[in-house]
């Protein structure tokens, strides 16, 4: 091989060891939530909607708290956080977080981005603000509220500390209809000429 070549295939190789050296190597040490994608509802203006009786899967890996809406019950401004909205119907509500794989917070706001007012908020499932619904002493979250229909409630998701993983938020709304109205009915009984001697039961279905 002549030697300008070798200086060519030389420096090559060195461009590429410096490459590795420099880019490569230095990356296999990130941190996983910095090479995690962002959620798409890591923003507030990006808030997902879900409804009454609903189930939906979530993960905080690779979100930021970027507007990280406070104190609502818990602090919730640590770890990073993502985003969701929901009607409220006019009645009870619940949001949880039973089965993360991770320690959760949440809280519910009313208001617009940026403008929040805390509804309720909690940490551990069984503790302050919690619905104790998850059925666990653990580190998962969960609230409930009365909910104003038409009204528009957001759901911040984030973590203890700076903790972040996955999560199944369910959402879950009291019966809406009408509670039923006492009834009522009017019974005419005929007998014969011996009426004295003829007696009536009322049995309710399924009773006896």
């Amino acid at each position: 091989m002549a030697i300008g070549q070798l200086d060519i295939a030389e420096k090559m190789k060195y461009t590429f060891r410096t490459l590795i050296t420099a880019w490569i190597v230095p990356m296999l040490f990130l941190p996983f939530d910095l090479l995690a994608q962002v959620p798409p509802n890591n923003l507030c203006a990006n808030a997902i909607t879900v409804g009454c009786n609903s189930v939906t899967p979530g993960t905080t890996i690779g979100a930021t708290n970027a507007g990280a809406p406070g104190t609502c019950v818990t602090s919730v401004t640590s770890a990073g956080g993502v985003w969701y909205r929901v009607t409220g119907w006019g009645g009870g509500m619940k949001a949880a977080l039973c089965g993360s794989d991770y320690d959760t917070k949440m809280a519910i706001y009313t208001g617009s981005c940026g403008s929040f007012t805390c509804v309720t908020g909690n940490d551990d499932d069984y503790g302050p603000g919690g619905a104790g619904v998850c059925g666990e002493e653990g580190i998962v979250s969960s609230v409930s509220w009365n909910s104003s229909s038409g009204t528009s409630y957001i759901i911040y998701v984030s973590g203890f500390s700076t903790g972040t993983g996955n999560f199944v938020l369910t959402v879950t709304c009291g019966d809406a209809s009408a509670s039923c109205t006492s009834n009522g009915m009017v019974l005419e009984l005929n007998t014969d000429a011996n009426g004295s001697q003829t007696s009536y039961e009322l049995i309710p279905e399924g009773v006896g």
